[in-house]
């Protein structure tokens, strides 16, 4: 996996004090991850994962090691989980012309990080590998993104509030998030209150979410973007 999905640093300090991130020009190192018995036309080639037992026939006709959820993941689901069986899975299902790169970076509150992306053109229609990935993209429904809210608040410390701004706030904050699957939402809610005293600002969970979301979203965009 390229991706290393981090949390924020711990702090005491009331809500909107943490430090904006930057964005950040990819460094050239690329590594390329492609099935066994192709070559790399643009990087070196990398070991393969290992193998397992799945339902998804790869392109060779042997049986692959992973399976997208077909339902969307949940708010208990570890999003790093999903996260690495779709580095697999088109690892093992995407054409001989296309390999999932990860791209190196530097980034000011990480450091060292990357996020991959698939690598190459090809003439083959990868609509339907685009599509097993879309229920990891598909956004939570408003009920699961206030739960998950809701918990958060009881985590963490926030002024006093009557009970009618409280429920606003909640409300408020579920429509904020209203782009992100529930195990990103979920993940990120869990990350904040064990690191963090402060019930964060909605641009403080957004930018934490968007950073769990980053694998899936790169994959599934360069995939749509590597079709000629």
């Amino acid at each position: 996996m390229g991706a290393n999905l981090g949390s924020p640093s711990r702090s005491t300090s009331p809500p909107g004090s943490h430090a904006t991130r930057r964005e950040n020009t990819p460094s050239t190192e690329i590594s390329i991850r492609q099935p066994s018995g192709s070559k790399s036309e643009t990087g070196p080639q990398t070991r393969q994962p290992e193998s397992g037992s799945s339902s998804i026939p790869s392109r060779s006709g042997a049986a692959g090691a992973v399976a997208m959820p077909s339902g969307g993941p949940k708010l208990t689901d570890d999003p790093a989980r999903h996260d690495r069986a779709l580095v697999e899975f088109l690892t093992q299902r995407l054409p001989s012309s296309l390999a999932v790169a990860t791209v190196s970076m530097i980034d000011p509150v990480y450091g060292w990080d990357g996020y991959p992306a698939v690598h190459g053109r090809t003439d083959e229609d990868v609509s339907d590998l685009a599509r097993e990935i879309e229920p990891l993209l598909t956004p939570a429904p408003f009920e699961a993104r206030l739960k998950a809210i809701a918990m958060l608040r009881m985590r963490t410390t926030r002024r006093a509030d009557d009970a009618g701004d409280a429920q606003l706030l909640l409300e408020a904050m579920a429509d904020a998030m209203a782009e992100f699957p529930a195990d990103v939402l979920g993940e990120a809610c869990r990350s904040w209150s064990r690191l963090e005293k402060w019930f964060p600002t909605e641009a403080e969970l957004r930018a934490l979410c968007v950073r769990l979301m980053r694998t899936r979203k790169s994959l599934y965009d360069s995939l749509k973007g590597a079709a000629r």
